[in-house]
């Protein structure tokens, strides 16, 4: 079976690339465009990010339907949402979404 992957886990490069997308900063685009390119495992799918979170869950035994068809409860909606929304408006909003706050959310 495939694995799953939480919905918000793959929205953290979506948040990564509105930073990247809205800052004028060439600086700040150079170490979002870094971060981009490690999410993807820097060109190995096998090193992304949602790969090393999959081979997390498996060393937690955890199988792909433990959550295949788990619902998105509305407090992850929201999570998404707001999150969605800081990252399509203001340059340092989107950076602290796409930097430290998402990884701590979800670490």
């Amino acid at each position: 079976m495939e694995w799953p992957t939480t919905p918000h886990i793959l929205r953290t490069r979506l948040y990564q690339a509105s930073a990247l997308a809205i800052s004028l900063d060439e600086g700040l685009q150079q170490a979002l465009s870094e971060i981009l390119w490690d999410e993807f495992g820097r060109g190995d799918a096998s090193r992304s990010h949602p790969s090393i979170y999959r081979k997390f869950l498996v060393g937690l035994r955890f199988e792909p339907s433990d959550w295949a068809n788990a619902p998105i409860l509305p407090e992850l909606q929201s999570y998404i949402r707001v999150h969605r929304q800081l990252c399509t408006k203001d340059p340092v909003a989107a950076i602290g979404v796409a930097g430290t706050s998402t990884s701590i959310t979800l670490g």
